[in-house]
């Protein structure tokens, strides 16, 4: 079908949902349960009261997936758009995706996904704790804010990275940038290695204590802590400063 109807319901629920050349728009009032959703141009999935759970989703344009409680899917690709994925008093829990422009993950309590590749900016606010495997801005940004632990793969930026535990500690495997790096954990942090091509790396143990890797840094290079600091190598092209 050229366009696809805006479906309004008190649950949601069905296999395959696919707007050829239009757009995708669905809105429950209870959950929403879709396997395959596809759109040739924006997909709009909302569940005003309860959750939302997906297998896979594609467009061509914009994605918002919006649940009033958790929010789940398997994998989510937009080819010419961005993503906005929502759970306003829930979890979210992901796959994978791929996304040309911006992403946004936004949840009140944890978020968990696998991998997730964007275009533009890459950013995750959980309410709770923040889990995945891999997160990458091509071109843009990569930022995180979690209230509890922060627990990373591999973080990749086109230009900066800054990744924040307001009140727990800060986990990453690796971490590339082309710009800044700015790591900072309410108690500990650590790392396994990190690199900037052309910025500088600020990192933070506010009560905690700093465990790294090796660091390769373009610029200056700034490790704090309130315990102790130990890493294997760090090379900074700029000032190197430890504080612990």
């Amino acid at each position: 079908f050229p366009y696809t109807t805006p479906f309004r319901s008190v649950t949601l629920t069905g296999g395959t949902l696919t707007s050829l050349g239009g757009l995708v728009d669905t809105q429950s009032i209870a959950d929403t349960n879709l396997g395959t959703v596809g759109a040739g141009s924006t997909l709009d999935v909302v569940s005003v009261a309860g959750s939302v759970v997906l297998g896979t989703t594609a467009s061509g344009g914009d994605q918002r997936l919006a649940a009033q409680n958790h929010l789940s899917f398997g994998r989510v690709d937009s080819t010419g758009g961005g993503l906005s994925a929502t759970a306003s008093t829930g979890n979210i829990t992901g796959g994978s995706g791929k996304i040309a422009n911006a992403a946004t993950l936004t949840g009140v309590q944890a978020i968990r996904f696998a991998d997730l590749i964007a275009g533009g900016d890459a950013r995750a606010t959980a309410g709770t704790t923040l889990d995945a495997t891999s997160l990458t801005s091509t071109r843009g940004r990569v930022i995180t804010r979690s209230a509890d632990n922060t627990t990373l793969g591999a973080v990749g930026a086109g230009t900066t990275l800054d990744i924040v535990s307001t009140g727990a500690s800060v986990a990453i495997r690796s971490g590339t940038s082309g710009g800044n790096q700015t790591l900072t954990a309410q108690r500990d942090l650590g790392y396994g290695r990190l690199a900037s091509t052309a910025g500088s790396l600020v990192g933070n143990a506010r009560s905690g204590s700093i465990t790294g890797g090796t660091a390769l840094i373009g610029g200056p290079a700034t490790l704090t802590a309130a315990q102790a600091i130990g890493f294997t190598d760090l090379i900074a092209g700029g000032d190197a400063r430890v504080s612990a």
